[in-house]
């Protein structure tokens, strides 16, 4: 466990991403399995900032296909809005 992240929330961002990332699953598949990755986790475990990412990524998750690419997407913001690290732009 790491003392500045007691609850491992960056190491579950960044778990979640790499199942985005490598899996040759569907879009909807990907959220679902980010979704595994993330949910236990807790909404005020995050910055009010963050929180918006967390409950559309556990709210959309499940739905349809199409929204899936916007899941994916609240993942990839909610690891920046966690992260110490800087987006690359």
């Amino acid at each position: 466990m790491n003392p500045k992240d007691p609850a491992n929330t960056i190491e579950r961002l960044t778990n979640a991403l790499n199942t985005i990332a490598v899996s040759g699953k569907s879009a909807k598949e990907r959220a679902q399995s980010a979704l595994i990755t993330i949910i236990p986790l807790k909404r005020d475990e995050f910055p009010i900032t963050a929180q918006q990412f967390y409950d559309f990524i556990v709210d959309q998750a499940n739905h349809t296909d199409e929204q899936a690419p916007n899941v994916l997407e609240a993942v990839w913001n909610l690891y920046w809005e966690m992260s110490s690290n800087r987006r690359y732009r």
